[in-house]
Order: C-alpha cells, then sequence, then structure tokens
C-alpha cells in the first residue's frame, strides 16, 4: 500500500456553503462573470460563517492538517468600522454527551492585515491567516472561520472567496 503525504494541498469553499447574517447580502454578478456577496452598506454588525470542509480519516494522525485560510474580500466606498476573524473547531460528542463549546485556534495575520487599520480601508484584499499549529481534521472534528465585522454608513463589503491550504496524510 502506498501513503499521501501532501504538502500543496488547496480547496476554495463556495460562497454557497457560507451564511451570512446581519444586514442585507445579495449574490452580484461584476463584470467578466465573477461573483460575490455583497452586503449593503448600512452601520450595523455583520457576521460570515465559513465551514472549512476538508477530508477526514478515522486512523490515527491521518486526514487533513489545516494550515492557512485565505479571505478574497473588498471594502467600498470609505472604508468600515471593524473586521476581525476567528478560526473554530469542535469536537462531535459521543452517543448521549453534550456538545462542548468549539475551541477557537491560534492564527497570526499575515503583514498586510496584521492591525485593524489594514483590515478595514477601501480596498481589494487577499487576507491570510495562518494557523500557529496545525489543526488535524480527523474524523469527529468540525472546524469553520467566522469573520466578524461592524459596518459603515458608506462602505458595502464584498466577499469572492475563500481558499484553505492543508496537507493530506493517507
Amino acid at each position: 500500500m502506498g501513503y499521501v503525504h501532501d504538502t500543496s494541498m488547496v480547496e476554495v469553499i463556495p460562497l454557497e456553503q457560507m451564511t451570512f447574517y446581519g444586514g442585507t447580502w445579495s449574490d452580484i454578478v461584476l463584470g467578466g462573470n465573477l461573483w460575490c456577496k455583497r452586503r449593503t452598506a448600512a452601520d450595523t454588525t455583520f457576521t460570515v460563517k465559513l465551514p472549512l470542509p476538508l477530508p477526514q480519516s478515522s486512523a490515527p494522525g491521518k486526514g487533513a492538517w489545516l494550515q492557512a485560510v485565505e479571505v478574497f474580500y473588498k471594502v467600498g466606498s470609505g472604508g468600515i468600522d471593524s473586521l476581525s476573524a476567528a478560526i473554530y473547531q469542535t469536537t462531535l460528542p459521543l452517543d448521549g454527551a453534550a456538545f462542548t463549546p468549539a475551541q477557537a485556534q491560534s492564527f497570526s495575520y499575515d503583514a498586510g492585515h496584521d492591525t485593524a487599520a489594514e483590515r478595514i480601508d477601501n480596498d481589494e484584499h487577499r487576507m491570510t491567516l495562518t494557523l500557529s499549529t496545525p489543526l488535524l481534521m480527523e474524523a469527529g472534528k468540525l472546524a469553520h472561520l467566522e469573520l466578524a465585522g461592524d459596518g459603515s454608513l458608506t462602505a458595502t463589503f464584498e466577499l469572492y472567496a475563500v481558499q484553505v491550504y492543508y496537507t493530506l496524510r493517507l
């Protein structure tokens, strides 16, 4: 039997798998048949929940080891008030056991987004979140990314794509 240890795996998470809260969100087609999810300008908070569905295995040490997440977005018309990210992992309970809260995972922002001001300016963004320790996605584990923002009266927020980098061990 062979063994797979590929450190260069990439997965794109479709917009259709994400959940959008707070404000008015619309599917928008931009020039060149480019799709995005746009939040209308409003001075209220918003949250985007993105599942990170990666290959899993019930064998010890096998499956996907989540390394980093890239978020492609645009802030328009003057900037928003805040934007932060969090990566969580949840362990599914045994039969008859209660769910436990999701555990926040430690990560760092890339150099272009490591301050709050850099994440909210009026621009196109490619924000990379690199986990401090790769996260094993073994059987019974779920992971998701949350983006939490505070809009402004003038700024739209557009989410284009999320890309996940991982090592695959099988």
